[in-house]
């Protein structure tokens, strides 16, 4: 059966068009009121086909123009696009059909015409198995700095990346200038700024653009070299995510120490949350009061795994101090490797290069290997976005 994804301002024709689309033996799966709001959550569904309305408007915000059809078919690649709209001329039709859309139907929308654009779908789709294209993301927090969070996210990325073939992203998502710049001795040109500020652009050839690619395949997108004005808005971050998690296989995202909107969106679209926190009894009670914020903000707790970082260091704190503090479970810890951790970070280079058989290197091959038997994320379930979730408390 097809899943279908309706994108239409005029919410009145959805009765009609979900009537059609169920004898068409089709389901709908979503329906959205506008671009912005479907470029949300839409990549998450896998739909099949997409029904969305159209506009020659240029200046269009809420109905899709030619240029927002380009970016749905980069974004959802094994996706048909339905456009429907008026005809106005030939030459906007074409230039829809060239953006990406297999068929073009006129306002409103008759059943037999749609009928017959599901039909064609679905002889395409007979017998034919589309690649299912699942990333996962692990955000890397700490409520408090110093903890090694960078260093983690920068290494267990790379270790990701080395392991196969499939496309990793290590994402710094904060406005504060990069660490990862002089971790990995890099001075990309952009920025996760310039990402979020330009998401009506961010097609294929954009994100290649702004990203870095490593020495060994891993693709970087840093924080900025100056300070940004404020943080990042929660609903741009998510829409971001939507869009990356279309072009990558695994996104590791190193998080600010902080509970704005754009971290807690950061954290609640990952399917792994790794909640660092020093062997010491205060780094430990901050680690309790995240979690509990989490919960507060409606940011599922199963997904999230305590981890000691420097272990043995300081006031000895061990897996019981974890879980009668924390609430949860000791997931991991890693060693106290300060020596191979300082000579990479002045060097430029990440641990993998400087000192591949360190020990924190061998923890976090560890750790990786962990989050990998974990198994493949199941396909995310529709939900209300956290910034919803927000507004309702």
């Amino acid at each position: 059966m097809l899943k279908v994804v309706v994108i239409d301002s005029d919410t009145g024709s959805w009765t009609a068009l979900r009537r059609t689309v169920i004898e068409g033996h089709a389901t709908a799966v979503a329906e959205y009121e506008t671009v912005s709001e479907a470029f949300l959550t839409i990549a998450s569904h896998r739909p099949d086909l997409a029904v969305v309305e159209v506009t020659d408007d240029a200046a269009a915000t809420d109905v899709a123009t030619a240029s927002a059809i380009e970016r749905l078919t980069r974004t959802l690649p094994e996706t048909a696009i339905v456009a429907s709209g008026p005809i106005h001329s030939a030459e906007f039709v074409i230039q829809v059909m060239r953006a990406g859309a297999v068929e073009y139907l006129r306002r409103p929308i008759e059943a037999k015409d749609l009928s017959a654009a599901l039909a064609k779908v679905g002889r395409t789709r007979r017998g034919i198995t589309p690649e299912v294209r699942s990333c996962h993301t692990t955000a890397v927090f700490s409520p408090t700095g110093g903890v090694g969070v960078t260093t983690l996210a920068i290494t267990l990325a790379m270790v990701l990346a080395d392991k196969s073939t499939r496309r990793v992203l290590l994402l710094e998502l904060d406005t504060r200038p990069s660490d990862v710049m002089t971790f990995l001795d890099i001075s990309p040109p952009y920025s996760v700024a310039d990402a979020i500020r330009n998401i009506d652009r961010m097609d294929e050839s954009y994100i290649q653009g702004v990203v870095v690619k490593y020495d060994n395949g891993l693709s970087v997108l840093t924080a900025p070299h100056g300070v940004e004005p404020g943080p990042f808005e929660g609903e741009r971050v998510q829409m971001m995510l939507e869009i990356l998690r279309a072009h990558f296989d695994h996104i590791v995202i190193d998080c600010r120490h902080d509970y704005d909107t754009g971290t807690l969106a950061a954290l609640d679209a990952a399917e792994t949350l790794l909640l660092l926190s020093a062997p010491n009894v205060g780094s430990i009670r901050s680690a309790a009061a995240a979690l509990s914020a989490f919960r507060q903000t409606g940011i599922d707790a199963s997904k999230v795994k305590a981890v000691i970082s420097r272990e043995r260091t300081g006031v000895h704190v061990d897996a019981k101090h974890v879980k009668q503090t924390v609430g949860l479970p000791l997931f991991w810890a890693t060693p106290n490797d300060y020596a191979s951790t300082v000579s990479a970070i002045n060097n430029g280079r990440p641990l993998t290069a400087a000192a591949p058989r360190s020990k924190l290197m061998v923890s976090v091959r560890g750790l990786a290997e962990k989050l990998a038997a974990m198994g493949k994320p199941s396909a995310s379930k529709s939900k209300p976005s956290l910034l919803r979730r927000l507004s309702w408390k």
